[in-house]
């Protein structure tokens, strides 16, 4: 099999791995993580199809076609039929990106929030953003400011980092 084959192979079959095991069900972190799976399947299938569409060509078609290129089938078609399903893979790609990247805001902004009755023992912090009208625990506040950081794309906005920092860090603009 030529090398350009099967890279694209490789290529297209670390594409197929999208998909992961389902939380186990019970808690309410679960029922959250369920629905944000339900919303990805609705952008990851059709990607899986788009690579598994590709994945065909490129076995059935493609592959036996460079190794008996005197065969009947018409390269040029089959190229064609390739670069379209993998347009219609690359497409399903960027949604799927666009979603995973809603999912990740929403699940990490906390600006402006009242979590002074949350109980985060035990909760990972790292990567949350907040601001200055984000209200924490009382006990949690001088933590929360030594771990963040401010962001580069929003004034007054902040992240926690994974390790603390040396020093508070203001939330106001």
């Amino acid at each position: 099999m030529h090398a350009s084959v099967h890279r694209l192979e490789s290529l297209l079959e670390q594409a197929g791995h999208l998909t992961g095991n389902t939380p186990p069900a019970g808690t309410p972190a679960s029922d959250y993580l369920r629905a944000v799976r339900e919303s990805l399947e609705i952008h990851a299938a059709p990607l899986l199809r788009a690579v598994h569409n590709a994945r065909r060509l490129l076995r059935e078609e493609l592959a036996p076609m460079l190794a008996d290129p005197s065969g009947a089938t018409d390269p040029e078609m089959v190229t064609r039929d390739l670069a379209d399903d993998l347009d219609q893979a690359w497409v399903k790609a960027q949604d799927l990106s666009r979603a995973v990247s809603i999912v990740r805001t929403v699940s990490n902004d906390f600006t402006g929030d009242d979590l002074r009755q949350a109980r985060l023992e035990g909760a990972v912090l790292a990567g949350v953003r907040w601001n200055a009208s984000t209200a924490w625990p009382e006990a949690w506040e001088p933590r929360i400011r030594r771990a963040s950081t401010p962001t580069d794309e929003e004034p007054g906005v902040l992240v926690i980092a994974a390790e603390p920092c040396n020093a508070a860090v203001s939330a106001e603009v």
